[in-house]
């Protein structure tokens, strides 16, 4: 898949309910925020009078101290999702997983951000700016004064937070969480996968800048750029190590040889040239009192040396 085509657009979960005794699938739906639902869930089952078979599974669970198991079975575009969830449910079926769904799937229900954009902002216009009165809060204390909460003494329900998704690059599995998701479209599983896709499809004639030569004016910009720049100690090593594992043909290494050996001579022929311009020019001139003690210290120094290294004059 080109870089190109990837574009970025709402997603939604399709995700599953677990039993936790029998550790078996019981349950199939669509959310866009699973956690969230699943409270949605379990607040219905033990408010609501309603007789459906999954609020009847989840008040069994309650009843013996127990909550079901959230997964997340896949991450599907929102504008997919009813056939994503009718797939799942159809095969897990073929496969004789006893649902207890009601339906084949795709219906949806208008439930928290599953709103369509009018209706949520008619009722934030409708409730912004409504306050509360104090004889309401006290009828509302009043009635829930002694009450016990529906969720004590229960655990915390086990909600598995990861997603688990398919490398397009290595085709590895690899697990993001869904705020990850949220946040970035993953479909690789580390950098080096990225890296190596992004080479391929700019390789060769999908390279822009393939069959084009840089301009003397781009080329100096480049070099520019480029002054004063130091690699890392890492960037180094990387380096030293790419140009070890190249190997030359004998030809190639023959002609290396000589150019450095030419070079070696051009810089000693200059040396030479310089010595004697240097030495020529500084012929005759008066040396001042502080330059006379330099040199004198820097032979006393030299000649130290040498006698400590145990060398004799003229060695």
């Amino acid at each position: 898949m080109a870089l190109s085509e990837m574009a970025p657009f709402p997603m939604a979960y399709i995700y599953g309910l677990l039993d936790p005794g029998a550790g078996a699938l019981r349950y199939v739906g669509k959310a866009n925020n699973p956690e969230q639902r699943l409270r949605e869930h379990l607040s219905r089952a033990r408010h609501d009078s309603r007789n459906d078979h999954l609020a009847n599974w989840l008040r069994s669970l309650m009843q013996k101290g127990g909550l079901p198991m959230l997964i997340l079975l896949e991450r599907t575009p929102v504008r997919d999702w009813q056939e994503t969830e009718r797939r799942w449910i159809k095969e897990l079926r073929e496969r004789g997983v006893q649902l207890i769904n009601e339906t084949p799937g795709g219906e949806g229900q208008p439930a928290g951000d599953a709103f369509p954009e009018k209706v949520r902002r008619r009722l934030h216009e409708a409730n912004a700016g409504r306050v509360m009165s104090e004889d309401q809060k006290r009828k509302i204390a009043a009635t829930l004064r002694g009450r016990i909460p529906w969720n004590k003494g229960l655990a915390r329900p086990e909600i598995r937070t990861r997603v688990l998704l398919t490398c397009i690059e290595c085709g590895a599995r690899y697990e993001r969480t869904p705020s990850q998701l949220r946040r970035y479209r993953s479909t690789f599983c580390r950098r080096a996968c990225k890296d190596a896709n992004q080479s391929k499809s700019l390789r060769g004639e999908n390279n822009p800048y393939y069959g084009r030569t840089p301009s003397p004016e781009l080329r100096s910009m480049l070099a520019a750029s480029r002054i004063g720049r130091k690699a890392t100690p890492e960037t180094r090593a990387k380096m030293s190590a790419s140009h070890r594992a190249r190997r030359l043909d004998p030809a190639a290494r023959i002609g290396i040889d000589e150019a450095l050996a030419a070079g070696r001579r051009i810089r000693q022929e200059n040396a030479n040239e310089i010595n004697a311009k240097i030495s020529a020019a500084l012929r005759g001139k008066p040396k001042s009192q502080e330059h006379r003690r330099k040199l004198s210290e820097s032979h006393y120094r030299h000649h130290a040396q040498r006698c400590q290294d145990g060398l004799q004059p003229g060695e």
